[in-house]
């Protein structure tokens, strides 16, 4: 074969490796291959050959289930909702002619009988926690989502947060269920949710039963804390902090009875500490001028501001000492600030999903997505569409609060009173600091959680990007490559088994091929606790160890 042949087949190779790699980076949906244009290393040919490709795979799949189409248009079209878990659960008053047979005849068995949820179920943990929040004195008769989440989760086998492999709902998708039946009043936006008179009657009998809880040994009754600075201002601006809000408190231990496994580098008591905002150096605020606007904007709100390199965000927040060594502790709060130009490029170039995981990797509990909106600027990279979903994929599926500004004085305004707010919050609170490292091993419950807090040092270390990668860390991003397989769960693995080469050894040593596929199916991780379980054990067994493809 020549020798510009082979270059020439060298090149192509090459340019399409590079396209793929730019490809795994892009975070949202392309419907056709003219759209992958917005991509490095994707010209009019390869996007031309992809939506040729995507018409060939197309029309095969239509003929080859051409005969599963015809057999299913014989059904009803709302057939589909007979596969949705609440389904069998649904409310007898639905019109019956649009059902199909065997759904009517569900519905006639099952009508004489009371509902009575399963044991450990969604809906059970659901009616046994709000029965008992509604049976202490001093509360109120509502609870919100995230609240109720929390408090149900020990009484319920499932998650209520996250869905099971391979399905959309979670445990607390039963919800719709018990407001259908009557059982469960929601009300208000965001939603907060209480029991009805029946809903009353059947947690009641629920608790009664004596085996209804079951939780962990370490739970006991819940108790909440409110604070008396509640309002509906300070709910927004605290951005889902404690203030306002019922802090669950599984047990009864607090912060002094868990400092033997861990004991804090120092403790700041709130006579002893000021809240300092941290802006970082190198943020470029804006076109134009409003660079020049951040700062003297800062001062005229008289915040207590510093302005140094920052490793992540691009606002956080401190609790320097009055005095003395000026010690600093870095509090839950950070801000990554993005212009709708910014976001667009960050998408195209992979910073998008580096940047989040490197919050995420910083152990601050409250990050917060600001985004910026300029009306007035067409962007040629990104349609959009497609920044609105990033932006919501950011908010959904991240778990990041997202505020949304029109220029940057309204940003400027949300960080002052942001602020502001935490200077409130945090001026009655005695913080524990510890170092990056032990804070993992301080078992606090969500209410003392929120006095622990690490070394500003320390974070601003742990989230520098121009150290490379330790083995763990690079292990770490192989196995979240695996569908479902998240930041936690990759965690678990590496303590388990440091490097690939262990988990490698380990199949080896299994017994038999079914022991290897379930080797890690019983690792549990997350607050819950809940089992990997068989799926995503066996998609890191053939990903890992096989050599066929992922399911």
């Amino acid at each position: 074969m020549p020798m510009t042949i082979v270059f020439m087949m060298e090149s192509v190779l090459f340019t399409h490796l590079m396209a793929l790699s730019s490809l795994k980076k892009y975070p949202l949906k392309l419907d056709r291959g003219k759209d992958c244009k917005i991509l490095m290393h994707f010209g009019d040919k390869i996007c031309g050959m992809l939506d040729k490709r995507l018409e060939e795979h197309l029309l095969t799949s239509s003929s080859k289930n051409g005969s599963v189409e015809e057999e299913e248009s014989d059904r009803p079209s709302n057939s589909a909702e007979v596969n949705l878990p609440s389904a069998t659960e649904s409310n007898p008053q639905t019109s019956s002619g649009e059902s199909t047979c065997p759904l009517k005849k569900r519905r006639t068995m099952s009508s004489g009988r009371p509902y009575v949820p399963a044991l450990r179920s969604g809906a059970h943990a659901i009616l046994v926690t709000l029965y008992e929040y509604t049976q202490v004195e001093c509360r109120g008769e509502y609870l919100t989502k995230k609240d109720l989440i929390r408090l149900a989760q020990p009484h319920c086998d499932k998650s209520l947060s996250v869905p099971d492999s391979g399905s959309y709902y979670t445990a607390f998708s039963s919800m719709s269920v018990l407001i259908r039946k009557g059982l469960v009043d929601k009300y208000s936006s965001p939603a907060r949710y209480r029991l009805t008179h029946e809903g009353v009657t059947l947690g009641q009998s629920l608790v009664a039963g004596g085996a209804s809880l079951e939780p962990p040994a370490s739970s006991a009754l819940v108790e909440f804390r409110l604070s008396s600075s509640s309002t509906e201002t300070s709910n927004s601006l605290s951005t889902s902090s404690s203030v306002g809000a019922p802090s669950v408190r599984p047990n009864n231990k607090s912060v002094a009875d868990t400092r033997d496994t861990a004991a804090p580098l120092f403790t700041l008591k709130p006579s002893e500490y000021e809240v300092v905002l941290i802006v970082d150096n190198r943020e470029h605020f804006g076109l134009g001028n409003a660079k020049q606007y951040i700062l003297p904007a800062l001062v005229s709100n008289k915040v207590t501001f510093d302005v140094r390199p920052l490793s992540v965000g691009d606002f956080v927040w401190i609790a320097r000492e009055k005095g003395g060594d000026q010690r600093e502790a870095v509090l839950d709060y950070i801000i990554e600030r993005k212009r709708m130009d910014d976001l667009a490029g960050s998408i195209t170039d992979g910073r998008y999903k580096e940047q989040k995981l490197r919050m995420k990797n910083s152990k601050l509990r409250k990050p917060i997505y600001l985004v910026e909106y300029y009306k007035t600027q067409a962007n040629e990279k990104i349609k959009e569409n497609a920044l609105h979903q990033a932006v919501m994929n950011t908010q959904v599926i991240d778990d990041f609060f997202v505020k949304r500004c029109d220029n940057i004085k309204d940003c400027i305004a949300y960080v002052t009173l942001l602020h502001r707010q935490l200077v409130t919050l945090y001026q009655a609170k005695t913080i524990h600091v510890f170092s990056q490292d032990s804070l993992p091993s301080v078992q606090f419950d969500s209410a003392d959680a929120e006095m622990c807090h690490i070394v500003y040092s320390d974070f601003n270390a742990a989230g520098a990007k121009s150290k490379p990668p330790t083995a763990g860390e690079c292990w770490k991003r192989m196995l979240m490559c695996v569908p479902s397989l998240s930041l936690d769960k990759a965690c678990r693995i590496v303590e388990l088994y440091p490097t690939l080469a262990a988990l490698v050894e380990a199949y080896r040593n299994a017994r038999s091929e079914a022991e290897r596929v379930k080797l890690l199916s019983s690792i549990k991780s997350g607050a819950a606790g809940r089992r990997f379980g068989d799926v995503l054990s066996r998609n890191v067994y053939t990903l890992f160890y096989t050599s066929e493809p992922l399911s």
